[in-house]
């Protein structure tokens, strides 16, 4: 992984001295412990339950998190200050995560936080370049690009998160069914109050002139002198209900638009036109959406941009984005360059519209739902977030999101058990098999249709999970949850679970209902969870998380399993201690026996299995009561290390969850329900090669490229591959098939030039097949260049020292804490042996590693 800062290292010897004595004496208590454990264990035919939870140790991990470039928050408000810093201008933007609120000084291509407060509305008085908002804390300005603010008092009548519309040097604020007016910097106001009892305002407008104000309520438009604010109703019998925006034109006299959402009942997304001043009305258009915001092009007299939409006073065209319930902001003087968002994160466009890229760098603050490391190719992450479906290739350094918005569940998997699979992944309804570089629906018809499709009436459902056998990944199991509404009254819990036995082309619902002690469980029952271990079984979680399934026996969630050969079956239907919703899950990658169960309401616990979930043992973190356990990661090769995550709290063992260290709190945003989505454990790459350099000998044809490096000192690194497509991680496998060429642990190789120009990549391999990330060599003419750091294909220093970490997916992005030595125990203790209880059926033995071949090349390479 990249972007670690260095562990300090400490220099006095004395001091050295004293913490190697303090450290032996630590370790010689941990190991009493878990010997005492052990044979506990071993003697016990159930473990007992410590219902006092397993204690909190004195260890103290000084890292901090740090931001693995995922950004973008939740969006509440966007303006641009055309005039002040030419040619950019200063563009601000408002969310309800992260630092609260951003500027950005060169057109969207960084962003900086200037105050720390969600900001709900944002205007600007463009004349003396002075900012307004509307903040959690209330009125705030500022005259110095968001340097300092100043909090200015409520006027009275005006309150929480009002309006603000803001013209020159007048600015208007409305809430409830008052309007108030200030002409001088909010030192003195006007107010007045609309003639409706009740009623709300819920658009504000200056007309052209700025002589006017328009304020809309639910049902009506209403209009006053700026000087007097005396409201009266513009118009009836218009039929305009639910409105939730208004505009009117800097360009036209009487030119109005006012946009309807959902208030009031019943669905209604219509913009709606009067040329007249609101005297009459007329409905032009029927949105996807609510019409949450109407901006008027600044020079384009005619255009204007409404729910996603450009209308040109003709007809309407689509953004080259949704945009349509979320907000617009156009940089005056240089028009064709735009704002937009949809849900979160900015977009920018440059060509008025017709296209939009993210902007995003520096606003933190994008939901992660969830994200997954391809094991083969160990730089290659993907992420499905609020902001859409993302990759990275270089472990985090930077990430695109070429795969748009899924709105079908978070769950992404990338599986692999040979090079068939390197390339694909799973993402949420979405299937790639070439690292996202096409994306297709999931499932042939897509599992989307076939959920929603017909036999359910008005339904709904996401996939929670997914996941694939690691023995076989044609078998694939998707966790759906949701809800159906047959009466169209009342929604009911709906979802189950689905397979795959081709990889992902044609699913199937499980339809045999789940047997349990306390009951028979539909088969519709909601699936929340699903993970497969090393052996071939597989484990999902049942629940709904809005109502709580109750399986009986105040068992509220539940853990099922499957074998290959068998169905489904609720765990521990006699004896079992989980009485409550369950909300984590993981499999021990070491011994598919050994299962981690993280509980929420009405109790949160986190309990472990050593025998398939025959008994559990209660490993809860002592401390005060916290949010559910929903997320848990084991190590990939130390069973003792393990992760858990109850909201906002990150927990760490290294003794199998007998004594806990609570870690830095990762950055999570605005206070939410359960704010850590999910913990990995990255598999960490081998390091790099050094002292990478290159020659050029021989003629057209016949020219050779001569190589020569030091391999790293890393037990992880066995060899490097050298292929010439520099496109992408590596796409080439350790047996040297897909035009690869393999060269084992030596120093030096000489490669045909097929070409010159021509580039090749050095990427190393551990003995597992997995690749990390290559360095770039460049061949141009007799000139060869080796791709320093900063490169896509370079790993970073601090990366190359192989750094352990882990990696949280939060409300406010993806976050990573490095944990430098903590996780290198060079000398864990042995996994227990499992109680000879009753055991699942046998775990598949899995197909040998396959060792890297001799010294030898594999040719001819190819630039694909």
């Amino acid at each position: 992984m990249s972007n670690l800062s260095p562990i300090p290292r400490l220099k006095d010897p004395s001091m050295q001295r004293l913490l190697t004595v303090l450290l032996i004496g630590v370790l010689a208590a941990v190991s009493f412990v878990a010997l005492f454990h052990s044979v506990a264990r071993a003697t016990t035919p159930q473990a007992s339950l410590k219902s006092e939870g397993s204690p909190l140790t004195t260890k103290v991990i000084t890292q901090t998190w740090e931001n693995l470039g995922i950004y973008g928050g939740i969006i509440s408000a966007l303006a641009v200050d055309s005039t002040d810093n030419p040619p950019h201008g200063v563009a601000y933007a408002g969310t309800t995560s992260g630092q609260g609120l951003y500027r950005s000084l060169d057109s969207g291509a960084s962003w900086t936080g200037v105050y720390t407060s969600s900001v709900q509305a944002l205007g600007i008085n463009e004349t003396d370049h002075i900012v307004w908002g509307i903040s959690q804390q209330g009125i705030i300005t500022s005259s110095d690009r968001g340097a300092t603010w100043n909090p200015v008092p409520y006027p009275s009548g005006i309150f929480g998160w009002a309006r603000l519309v803001v013209k020159d040097r007048t600015t208007l604020l409305a809430s409830g069914n008052t309007v108030a007016r200030s002409t001088d910097g909010g030192a003195t106001w006007a107010t007045a109050t609309l003639p409706c009892s009740g009623c709300q305002v819920t658009g504000l407008a200056f007309d052209s002139l700025g002589s006017r104000i328009f304020a809309a309520t639910n049902t009506d438009v209403y209009v006053s002198d700026l000087t007097t604010l005396s409201f009266s109703v513009t118009g009836t019998g218009h039929g305009m209900q639910g409105i939730i925006s208004l505009a009117a034109s800097p360009h036209i006299a009487d030119l109005l638009y006012a946009g309807t959402g959902d208030l009031g009942g019943s669905v209604r997304h219509s913009l709606f036109r009067s040329t007249d001043g609101g005297a009459t009305w007329s409905k032009i258009y029927d949105a996807g959406s609510a019409v949450a915001y109407i901006v008027f092009h600044p020079v384009l007299t005619q255009t204007v941009y409404v729910a996603g939409a450009q209308y040109d006073g003709t007809s309407f065209t689509p953004l080259g984005f949704g945009a349509g319930n979320s907000h617009l902001a156009i940089h005056a003087s240089a028009p064709y360059t735009m704002y937009g968002t949809l849900d979160q994160g900015v977009n920018r466009s440059t060509d008025g519209g017709v296209s939009f890229e993210p902007v995003n760098q520096g606003i933190d603050g994008v939901v992660v739902q969830d994200f997954a490391q391809n094991p083969r190719d160990l730089g290659v992450f993907f992420v499905n977030t609020k902001n859409g479906l993302g990759r990275t290739f270089d472990g985090g350094d930077t990430w695109d999101f070429p795969f748009g918005f899924s709105h079908f569940g978070g769950a992404v998997a990338a599986p692999y058990s040979d090079t068939t699979y390197t390339q694909r992944a799973f993402l949420g309804e979405f299937f790639s098999s070439d690292y996202g570089d096409s994306i297709m629906p999931l499932g042939n018809p897509s599992l989307r249709s076939q959920i929603e499709g017909s036999g359910c009436t008005n339904c709904f459902a996401v996939i929670n999970g997914i996941d694939a056998d690691p023995a076989n990944p044609d078998i694939v199991y998707a966790a759906v949850g949701g809800f159906h509404n047959p009466t169209g009254s009342k929604e009911e819990a709906h979802g189950g679970m689905w397979a795959s036995s081709d990889g992902g082309t044609t699913w199937t619902q499980h339809t045999t209902d789940y047997s349990a002690a306390y009951a028979t469980l539909p088969y519709t029952t909601p699936a929340r969870l699903v993970a497969f271990s090393q052996g071939g079984t597989a484990y999902a979680v049942l629940g709904d998380f809005r109502n709580h399934t109750n399986f009986g026996g105040n068992v509220f969630g539940g853990v099922i399993s499957r074998t290959t050969t068998s169905a489904w079956h609720l765990l521990d239907t006699t004896t079992n201690p989980i009485t409550a919703s369950v909300e984590g899950l993981a499999i021990d990658p070491n011994n598919p026996l050994h299962i981690w169960v993280g509980t929420g309401y009405p109790q949160s616990r986190l309990f472990h299995s050593e025998d398939g979930g025959v008994s559990w043992d209660d490993r809860t973190p002592a401390g005060p009561s916290m949010g559910a356990f929903q997320a848990i990661a084991v190590h990939p090769t130390n069973s003792q290390i393990v992760f858990a995550a109850a909201r906002n709290d990150v927990y760490f063992s290294d003794d199998d969850g007998l004594t806990w260290t609570l870690l830095p709190k990762p950055p999570t945003g605005e206070a939410t329900a359960e704010a850590i989505q999910r913990i990995l454990l990255p598999i960490l790459p081998p390091a790099s090669v050094t002292g990478l350099s290159g020659s050029v000998t021989g003629g057209t044809p016949g020219a050779q490229l001569n190589l020569s490096w030091t391999n790293p000192a890393d037990g992880r690194f066995q060899g490097v591959i050298i292929r010439g497509d520099a496109s992408k991680m590596p796409r080439t496998s350790v047996e040297g098939t897909d035009h690869g060429a393999i060269i084992s642990p030596t120093n030096s190789a000489t490669i045909p030039l097929p070409a010159n120009p021509y580039s090749v990549t050095v990427i190393p391999y551990d003995s597992q097949g997995r690749y990390g990330l290559g360095t770039q060599v460049v061949v141009n003419g007799s000139t060869v260049t080796v791709l320093g750091s900063g490169s896509r294909f370079q790993l970073q220093a601090a990366a190359a020292q192989g750094k352990d970490s882990v990696v949280a997916g939060t409300p406010n992005g993806l976050f990573q804490l490095p944990l430098d030595g903590v996780l290198d125990n060079p000398n864990p203790d042995p996994t227990p042996t499992p109680d000879p209880s009753p055991t699942p059926n046998p775990t598949p033995t899995p197909n040998p590693t396959p060792t890297p071949g001799p010294q030898q090349i594999f040719l001819p390479l190819v630039n694909r």
